[in-house]
């Protein structure tokens, strides 16, 4: 099996990294998890009711949702350092769980983790020293929690580890900590301080999401990035600082927050915070210029802008976020300065009338789908050998060469991170240029002038084609060919693509068929289950293009469905449930007219209703 492997009936991936499943029917009363397993899975020893030990090795770092839930004679767990997160109800129902003697002052512990806390807590807590970790959904929905001294030795702070803690005042992150989950104080309506320390490097998604009574953050130096909607619904938000160390601002980031909502901060209908641009309002059109001094372009800055037309970059701007420009449908040309070194995932897709675009040198790192659904004669103008010329062959994009790049620094890594712009290199690099340096224009034509669009046969001409191919392979006496594709069609959520074909523009000779394309597919959301009496609360996240959720969940038996026909994030509760353990899956949908596109089901999560 090229996924999976099996030890004894033990279920692994292929290179016995995660352990999936250990099975319930095993009378085996202790079990040493095997050196080469980093990650125990969701649900991977659940309900198995003979294990009473379990030894965990130092490879681990991660223990999945439901890990040893309902593993009732399970009394001995031993949680080494390696560790960095563990799920919520990793351990409910255990042995080791259900011992009172175990809770201290309403806290459960398993070593240096703070594992869960009873809902009954109340006023301030003090985490007790030398905590190392803070689990998901520790302290989730302790509404008489008013205060929490988290201890510098504490160095991760789990998923919705305090969110709904309604009535929770202050909190000081200590330098210490280096990771926050997501929603890890979402909803916190109380909270009036919150103080950042300077280990964290990421701020999460909807790390502080619904703080209503949160007046200003100052976000340490230390964090490049900033996720999709850390800070939305504050809406009494007024004073944000963002650092020069912040690489990556994910969409939404601070929408519904007062400092959003107050017009006067929106300049020409475009909203600054610092020196980053933040959103623009889809209303805006014809040419704009970006503030002089900006240095990054947020996620989904310009997104939808459809009546924008042109679009001025200052050489102070670093970093293009994912979809910063995408379905600015009337923008014809792009000219991007040599201050930029990264641009994000589809930054220009859907740009329809996009048929130049200028990338200098410094830009070395280019997510995927920049240009996807744009004109078919877009032609990128840049240097030769540089990231700009890759990625144009890699994708079947004309490139004209303006020069010879300038060397690499011989600091600059070999491969370049799979992950967004939040992970590039912060510093500009070396701005030595080649001696001699052709122009580069400060402005480029709506329409390229003939003679670029047609390159001359010259001693300078490339070997090869845009599509990689030799010349010689394809050329004829008579033609030089110069490949473009037609008949492309995009796929949708509803009807297969087609890639198009490569063709001579010159002779409208077919050089390369193209390939039926896949559907578009929606991705599942994430989701978190709370538990209650008589129903769960299912929080999932938003899903990009989606118009509404699905929810499907049984006790036994059949599957019952609750449609939800919102397209942001939300939590909705599935009430008058019976007592007992629910399984509980969700789904994205579109809709279109009649038409219906979903995702896949989610992996399976189970809920206790009691």
């Amino acid at each position: 099996n090229r996924n999976y492997s099996s030890v004894d009936g033990i279920l692994f991936d292929k290179n016995k990294t995660k352990i999936i499943k250990y099975p319930e029917g095993k009378t085996l009363t202790s079990y040493t998890i095997p050196d080469s397993v980093t990650t125990i899975g969701d649900y991977a020893f659940s309900d198995c009711s003979s294990l009473t030990s379990i030894t965990i090795p130092d490879s681990v770092t991660s223990i999945g949702y439901s890990a040893f839930s309902n593993c009732s004679s399970l009394t001995s767990i031993t949680i080494p350092d390696s560790v960095t997160s563990i799920g919520g109800d990793a351990f409910e129902n255990t042995n080791y769980y259900n011992n009172e003697s175990n809770w201290e002052n309403d806290v459960l512990y398993i070593d240096n983790c703070l594992i869960e806390s009873k809902h009954s807590i109340s006023g301030p807590y003090n985490i007790n020293i030398n905590t190392r970790l803070i689990g998901d959904y520790a302290f989730s929905g302790c509404d008489s929690l008013t205060s929490i001294t988290i201890p510098d030795s504490v160095i991760c702070i789990g998923d919705d580890a305090f969110s709904d803690c309604s009535s929770l005042t202050n909190v000081i992150i200590p330098d210490s900590v280096t990771s926050i989950g997501i929603y890890v104080f979402a909803w916190c309506t109380s909270l009036t301080s919150i103080t950042i320390g300077d280990g964290v490097t990421s701020i999460s998604s909807c790390a502080f999401s619904g703080c209503s009574s949160l007046t200003s953050i100052t976000i340490p130096d230390s964090v490049t990035s900033i996720d999709w909607s850390a800070f939305s619904n504050c809406k009494s938000l007024t004073n944000i600082i963002i650092p020069d160390s912040v690489t990556s601002i994910a969409d939404e980031a601070f929408d519904n927050t007062a400092y959003y909502n107050e017009e006067s901060n929106w300049e020409n209908d475009v909203l600054y915070i610092d020196n980053c641009l933040i959103k623009a309002k889809r209303s805006i059109s014809g040419s704009y210029n970006i503030n002089i001094n900006t240095r990054l372009i947020a996620d989904k800055a310009f997104s939808g802008c459809d009546s924008l037309t042109s679009i001025t970059i200052p050489d102070s701007v670093m970093s293009i976020g994912s979809g910063a420009f995408r379905g600015c449908s009337s923008l014809t040309s792009v000219t991007i300065p040599d201050s930029v070194t990264s641009i994000g995932w589809g930054a220009f897709m859907g740009c329809e009338l996009l048929t130049s675009v200028v990338i200098p040198s410094s830009v070395t790192y280019m997510e995927s789908e920049i240009f996807d659904y744009c004109s078919e004669d877009l032609i990128i103008y840049g240097y030769t050998n540089s990231e700009a010329e890759r990625y144009a062959n890699d994708n079947g994009i004309t490139f004209i060469s303006i020069g010879v790049a300038p060397e690499k620094p011989t600091t600059q890594p070999s491969t370049q991170p799979s992950t967004q712009p939040s992970t590039q290199p912060t510093t500009q690099p070396s701005t030595t240029e080649p001696v001699v340096k052709p122009t580069e224009p400060t402005t480029k034509p709506t329409e390229p002038t003939a003679d670029v669009e047609k390159p001359v046969e010259s001693t300078t001409q490339p070997t090869t084609q845009p599509n990689g191919e030799p010349d010689e392979q394809i050329k004829p006496t008579d033609c030089v060919h110069k490949t473009v594709v037609k008949n492309a069609k995009p796929a949708t959520y509803f009807v297969k693509g087609y890639s198009g074909d490569k063709v001579c523009s010159e002779c409208d000779k077919v050089l390369e068929k193209g390939k039926t394309t896949k559907k578009l597919t929606l991705k599942a959301p994430k989701f978190k289950l709370t538990k209650a009496k008589k129903q769960f609360k299912v929080k999932y996240t938003k899903v990009a293009d989606a118009t509404g959720f699905q929810v499907r969940y049984k006790l036994k038996g059949k599957w019952k469905t609750k449609t939800f026909n919102t397209k942001k994030t939300a939590t909705k509760v599935i009430k008058k449930l019976k007592k007992g353990n629910y399984q509980v899956q969700i789904r994205a949908m579109i809709v279109s007219g009649s038409k219906k596109a979903y995702s896949a089901w989610s992996k399976t999560q189970k809920v206790k209703v009691k």
